[in-house]
């Protein structure tokens, strides 16, 4: 939460100094002609709010504590009694849509859907070939984290049913399990979160005063996050996969920016929209907009310290490859994956004469 708000507070002091500064011009003449103090005004004051959060606590708190932390960063010169009156009025819902109607998370909104593309792509020899190479490390990985196995859970047969076999629960990957057989979004929040915390892998867990399973764990937390961004990717490159995930955000947002934005008079609000979601949705917003250290690795090679993490050291864990096209495969600066807190905006600028972006 406290990295979250510290997110909210840039953006507030991004957002008070820039956005919309001619007609806070104005409206601050008139409010000092009226004797009140500049502060009197809040961001509410300039800025149309709204807060979109998928159904999941994480999701919704992380929404909460952004727009605290925008609104504590624009107030905080703010006497007693105005910070009395930002309580009371700035105060901004997270709506939460019916998961049929979300854009936000394809997974709830169509999951018959969405097991049956991701079936397609993990049902291809190369990304079995691939997969079944981290077997290994998966079962490393089994052997400390309890819980990562994909075993599907056994459901009782219905009691109308003569069929007495015990039938096994559907998940999202289709009725084959994926060749590790892990879940290695579960492995990879294992050391992202803690990592973000500074708490030791090991902490709180059978082997929390085990320094050498603390050294192990901490050699396995580039391999699972290279691994666990390299599923994704072969996802997200196929586009009907990547089209039923980031199409409907986006198209959300170019309806938010279009459809009000370049109309608005001066003095008023302009929307400032939020949305809260998983990094898997962030991580397909950048794929789709085809941001530039996600493009082909033919296309852009980049080799050496890649998203924080030396290759060279990676390395001496054994991830080598003669092959050339493989190593850039395997090192390309696509090697990424949202960090806590991580946070993509999108800005209709309104440019002056001088092409410098600030409205004078």
């Amino acid at each position: 939460m406290e990295q979250m708000r510290t997110v909210g507070e840039r953006f507030g002091l991004r957002y008070d100094q820039y956005g919309h500064h001619a007609a806070r011009r104005r409206k601050d003449q008139v409010v000092h002609m009226n004797g009140r103090s500049r502060h009197s005004n809040t961001f509410l004051d300039y800025w149309d709010v709204n807060a979109y959060s998928t159904n999941y606590l994480r999701t919704i708190t992380s929404a909460q504590s952004f727009l605290d932390g925008v609104f504590g960063s624009t107030n905080s010169s703010s006497s007693s009694s105005n910070m009395d009156y930002i309580s009371r009025n700035e105060q901004v819902p997270i709506n939460v849509r019916d998961r049929t109607s979300d854009t936000l998370n394809a997974f709830d909104r169509e999951p018959t859907l969405m097991r049956n593309l991701v079936s397609q792509v993990m049902s291809c020899p190369k990304f079995t070939t691939r997969d079944a190479k981290a077997a290994p490390l998966a079962a490393r990985l089994a052997n400390f984290l309890p819980g990562l196995n994909q075993t599907k859970k056994k459901i009782s047969p219905a009691n109308n049913n003569n069929d007495t076999t015990p039938k096994q629960q559907p998940n999202i990957h289709g009725e084959t399990p994926p060749p590790s057989n892990i879940n290695w979004i579960h492995a990879t929040d294992h050391f992202v979160c803690r990592s973000s915390h500074a708490i030791p892998y090991t902490a709180y867990s059978a082997y929390s005063t085990d320094e050498s399973v603390e050294s192990t764990l901490a050699a396995m937390a580039t391999p699972t996050l290279a691994h666990l961004a390299w599923r994704f990717r072969q996802w997200y490159l196929h586009k009907p996969l990547l089209s039923a995930i980031a199409a409907p955000p986006l198209r959300e947002i170019e309806r938010q920016i279009c459809g009000r934005g370049p109309f608005l008079g001066l003095e008023e609000r302009r929307p400032f929209v939020v949305y809260s979601c998983h990094d898997v949705t962030l991580l397909s917003l950048l794929y789709g907009i085809g941001a530039d250290f996600l493009v082909d690795s033919k296309s852009k090679k980049t080799k050496g310290v890649v998203n924080g993490y030396d290759k060279g050291n990676a390395a001496l864990n054994g991830e080598h490859n003669d092959n050339e096209e493989e190593e850039e495969e395997e090192w390309g600066s696509w090697r990424w994956w949202p960090a806590y807190a991580s946070t993509l905006a999108f800005e209709l600028v309104r440019v002056d004469e001088k092409n410098t972006g600030l409205d004078d």
